[in-house]
């Protein structure tokens, strides 16, 4: 059920998500659906080290980057 209610919050942060980082940010979400775990995570750790910069526009990246990094570190996890 938590899970249920994060992908509520999520939906609207998409949708205000600038239209550069959606493609990316779909393309992590598709890999790990795909089992392309590699390559999901690569493309996670490049928007944390974007966000770790601090720029202004990076801001908005940090919760769908850690609600993907989460999903991602469960299946990863034993």
């Amino acid at each position: 059920m938590p899970r249920l209610l994060l992908a509520c919050l999520v939906v609207p942060l998409l949708a205000s998500a600038s239209p550069v980082d959606q493609p990316e940010m779909q393309a992590a979400i598709q890999a790990h659906r795909d089992g392309r775990y590699d390559e999901a995570l690569r493309i996670l750790k490049a928007r944390f080290e974007r966000i770790a910069t601090g720029a202004k526009d990076t801001r908005q990246d940090y919760f769908i980057t850690m609600f993907e990094w989460e999903h991602l570190a469960g299946d990863l996890l034993p």
